[in-house]
C-alpha cells in the first residue's frame, strides 16, 4: 500500500523532487577515493551498514528527496540522499555510531538516526550532533513512518532522556 506522505505531516515547508534510484544506491555505496581523501580518519576502516534501507524511507525519498515539515511540536528537516551521505561522512557516523545513518536534524543540533545494525528492525533514535555514541541515544520510533507521525520535539525528548539516564563511566 502506498503512503500518502502529504497527509502525515501537519505542515510541509519544503519539498524537493523525488530521489533517483542511483541516489538511493549511493547512500550506502562503498567510499569513493575523493571521500576517502577528504576524511581526517581513514574511512576504509569503517563498515557501512549492510542492512537495506527500510521500504518506508525509500518510499519517502521517492516522494521527496528531502523535506522540512512540522507536525504538532515536531519540526524536522529530513535530508535527501546526497545529504544523508554527506552528513554520515562529515560527522563520522561509521566511527562513532556504527550501523546508523543520519536522516536529518531538528534545528537544534539533534540528529534523527536510523539504526541499520543487523537485527535492529530499523528503529529511529535521537543523537546529539556533538555526542554520537550508542550509549547516549534516545529511542524515538520503531519505523520511519511512525517517526514522521510523531508530534513531540525531538530535542526535548533527547535532553529529558539524558537527564534521566546519566552516562556511567
Amino acid at each position: 500500500m502506498a503512503i500518502d506522505w502529504s497527509s502525515i505531516f501537519g505542515e510541509i515547508h519544503e519539498r524537493t523532487s523525488p530521489a533517483t534510484s542511483e541516489a538511493l544506491i549511493a547512500i550506502l555505496a562503498p567510499f569513493t577515493e575523493a571521500e576517502i581523501a577528504s576524511q581526517r580518519i581513514d574511512p576504509r576502516k569503517w563498515s557501512l551498514p549492510a542492512e537495506p534501507l527500510p521500504e518506508d524511507l525509500v518510499a519517502f525519498l521517492c516522494w521527496s528527496d528531502g523535506a522540512t515539515w512540522r507536525t504538532g511540536s515536531r519540526e524536522f528537516s529530513c535530508f535527501g540522499c546526497k545529504e544523508i551521505r554527506e552528513y554520515m561522512l562529515a560527522y563520522e557516523f561509521p566511527e562513532y555510531l556504527p550501523g546508523a545513518i543520519p536522516l536529518g536534524l531538528d534545528g537544534g543540533g539533534i540528529f534523527c538516526a536510523l539504526d541499520l545494525r543487523a537485527g535492529s528492525n530499523s528503529s529511529l533514535y535521537a543523537a546529539g550532533s556533538g555526542n554520537l555514541d550508542w550509549n547516549d541515544v534516545c529511542y524515538l520510533a520503531p519505523t520511519f513512518t511512525d517517526f514522521c507521525r510523531g508530534t513531540s520535539r525531538i530535542g526535548e525528548e533527547y535532553f529529558r532522556y539524558l537527564g534521566q539516564n546519566p552516562r556511567r563511566a
